[in-house]
C-alpha cells in the first residue's frame, strides 16, 4: 500500500467474502463507490450503507467520517430485500437493506408482536436452508444479489460436557 492511500475493508451485496480496497484517504462516499464498482465490475452498485443503516450515506461524505463510525461499509444495489424468518408454526416478514446484519434480523424477529420467543439474543440464529449464519454477516452476503430471502430461527447447539 502507497503513502496516499488507505485500506478500507467493505462487503459488497452478492459477494460472501469482504474486500479490502486501496483508496486515497480524502476520497468521498461516491468516490468510493467508482472504486468498488471498477474493481468489481458491477454497474448496479449505486449505495454505501454502515452496517445495519436504514438509509445510505450521503455521497459527499468524507472516507474518513465513515472509517470513524468504527462499522463496516456494505455497497450495494438500488432497493430493499424481502425478509421472511419462520420459527415453529409462525412466519413474519419485512423488508430489510442489504448492509442488515444476521443479529439485525433476529432482533426484529424477536421484539414483541414478531415471533412469540422467549430466548435471549444470544441463544438464537439464523438459518438460510442448512446453512447457519453468523450474526455479524450481511443480509447481502447471503442473498448473492436476490431481494428476497427466507430463513428459520433456530436455537445455538451449545457443547455439551
Amino acid at each position: 500500500m502507497s503513502d496516499n492511500k488507505a485500506e478500507v475493508m467493505l462487503v459488497v451485496e452478492g459477494e460472501s467474502d469482504a474486500r479490502v480496497l486501496a483508496v486515497r484517504p480524502e476520497a468521498t462516499a461516491a468516490e468510493v463507490l467508482e472504486v468498488v464498482i471498477r474493481e468489481a465490475g458491477r454497474t448496479d452498485l449505486i449505495e454505501i450503507f454502515l452496517e445495519d443503516a436504514d438509509e445510505p450515506i450521503l455521497a459527499e461524505m468524507l472516507l474518513a467520517e465513515l472509517l470513524a463510525a468504527n462499522k463496516l461499509l456494505h455497497v450495494g444495489s438500488k432497493g430493499l430485500i424481502s425478509v421472511v424468518v419462520e420459527y415453529g408454526q409462525k412466519q413474519v416478514s419485512r423488508q430489510f437493506r442489504p448492509s442488515a446484519t444476521m443479529d439485525k434480523i433476529v432482533r426484529w424477529a424477536i421484539q414483541p408482536n414478531e415471533l412469540d420467543v422467549h430466548a435471549p439474543i444470544e441463544d438464537l440464529q439464523l438459518k438460510h436452508g442448512d446453512d447457519v449464519l453468523p450474526g455479524d454477516l450481511h443480509l447481502g452476503q447471503v442473498t448473492h444479489g436476490h431481494k428476497q430471502a427466507k430463513f428459520s430461527l433456530v436455537f445455538k447447539i451449545k457443547p455439551q460436557g
